[in-house]
């Protein structure tokens, strides 16, 4: 058997992940969530064999893990959503990705007034009766009987929006950031 560190002790081509679980947390917290989040991307890599990966995945799991905290709605009550690419999609395909001119469209929410509004060169429209649940690591915000979905990571770093428009359906990817 050989330790691979941090937890991580591997037989022939098979991997063994000890997780001992604290329930008091000491000022080394993050330390140890480093820690475990380093044993999870190794167990993930040696049983996968994506050695050159083991950076990213272990980014995503911190990134995740770090999503897991407070919902959207928990950490403030009014978020401001900008795009940076947009798709149209219609029957027969949708188009390529395209930037969005910074400014020009947004989604306000308000979680305490239960409040969508979709904001673009033409004006704001204001959508009373918002419904917004927890995902795990997101939130799903929308409108009933509207064809509007949101989804935003719980801190706000990246988000999909999809409003559907007759048979068309609009999507837009950005982020989201607190309204102070």
């Amino acid at each position: 058997m050989r330790d691979m560190g941090y937890g991580v002790k591997c037989y022939q081509s098979s991997c063994l992940y000890v997780v001992k679980v604290h329930l008091a947390f000491t000022g080394e917290e993050e330390r140890m969530k480093q820690h475990l989040l380093s044993a999870a991307a190794l167990l993930l890599m040696s049983y996968a064999g994506w050695a050159s990966d083991l950076d990213y995945l272990k980014d995503q799991v911190f990134k995740y893990l770090r999503l897991e905290g407070p919902t959207l709605a928990q950490r403030a009550s009014q978020w401001k959503c900008t795009p940076s690419s947009d798709f149209i999609c219609i029957a027969k395909g949708c188009t390529l990705p395209t930037e969005v001119v910074p400014g020009m469209v947004s989604v306000h929410l308000d979680f305490r007034k239960k409040t969508y509004t979709r904001c673009g060169d033409q004006g704001c429209d204001t959508y009373d009766r918002m419904i917004f649940s927890d995902s795990g690591s997101f939130t799903n915000v929308s409108l009933p009987y509207k064809g509007v979905f949101l989804k935003p990571a719980n801190d706000g770093s990246e988000y999909v929006e999809i409003v559907t428009l007759l048979t068309n359906v609009y999507l837009k990817f950005g982020s989201c950031k607190p309204i102070r």
